[in-house]
């Protein structure tokens, strides 16, 4: 399973004695229908909410359990090694996320950084040996500001990553398991 592997190859949170969370630990299981994760985009990794600001809407509409791994201010703590916020699965699927706020005149280099930072997390997880189920894993850039979606002129740098990664990477704020 996808999760022993994590824990057995990276082991848990390194920030833990500077974690404001309320479960130190950089894994959790949720079996809610419905849930919303939120990056206050400070020293702190991602978070569950139920409502308030949140930047993506999971829906599991079987309620059946899903993983999340906080990986950014987390679980990983190599020096210099940009990585994206966390990573959401279950027995079938696999989401690696990263989340960006957006201001004007700003949001096509926070797609190139994000771009960048869900690769390097992808190799950072082959490196230390955790098999990834590739055929239903999607690498996810989602934009606090949900107005706009990528549109055509972000389609070669999608399919690049999809080529070098076998993995679909995608730009959009709510993922289905």
């Amino acid at each position: 399973m996808i999760l022993q592997q994590l824990k057995d190859k990276l082991g848990d949170c390194k920030f833990a004695d500077k974690s404001l969370c309320e479960n130190k630990s950089s894994y959790h299981i949720i079996n809610e229908k419905e849930f919303f994760i939120f990056d206050a985009e400070d020293i702190q990794p991602v978070r569950i909410v139920h409502s308030g600001d949140y930047q993506l809407t999971v829906n599991n509409s079987s309620s059946s359990a899903i993983f999340l791994v906080k990986t950014d201010r987390c679980l990983i703590n190599e020096e210099g090694q940009k990585k994206c916020d966390c990573v959401l699965f279950n027995d079938r699927k696999t989401y690696f996320v990263e989340i960006k706020g957006s201001s004007t005149g700003t949001r096509k280099d926070k797609r190139n950084k994000a771009i960048q930072q869900l690769g390097n997390t992808i190799d950072y997880f082959e490196t230390k040996g955790v098999v990834l189920n590739k055929d239903e894993t999607t690498a996810i850039i989602c934009f606090k500001n949900y107005s706009r979606i990528a549109g055509a002129a972000n389609d070669t740098k999608f399919g690049d990553f999809a080529k070098k990664y076998q993995i679909i990477l995608e730009e959009k704020y709510n993922i289905d398991f």
